[in-house]
């Protein structure tokens, strides 16, 4: 009796089989898909970190140049008041 039952209920057996199976095969997928995502996420965080990283160096040495920049300006401005003094003293 069980037997007649699951035969005359084929489609209906078919039916739960197959959608079952259609769901393990997209969750299947779906973690196979954020495995990637995981990976390009990692890797797009990495990038984000070297470029920060240059960015803060670069941001440093522009520092340093504007430094440098500004002492040679000083030092050029006493040079010329100097070479003015001793035009002033020559012409005495």
């Amino acid at each position: 009796m069980g037997i007649e039952n699951l035969l005359s209920n084929a489609t209906e057996i078919s039916f739960g089989i197959l959608f079952v199976s259609l769901f393990v095969w997209v969750m299947k997928k779906n973690d196979e898909r954020e495995k990637r995502y995981n990976v390009q996420l990692e890797d797009k965080t990495r990038v984000i970190a070297e470029q920060q990283s240059f960015i803060a160096k670069q941001s440093e040495m522009m520092g340093n140049i504007s430094n440098t920049v500004k002492e040679t300006s000083e030092t050029i401005k006493k040079v010329s008041e100097e070479i003015h003094d001793i035009k002033v003293k020559i012409e005495r």
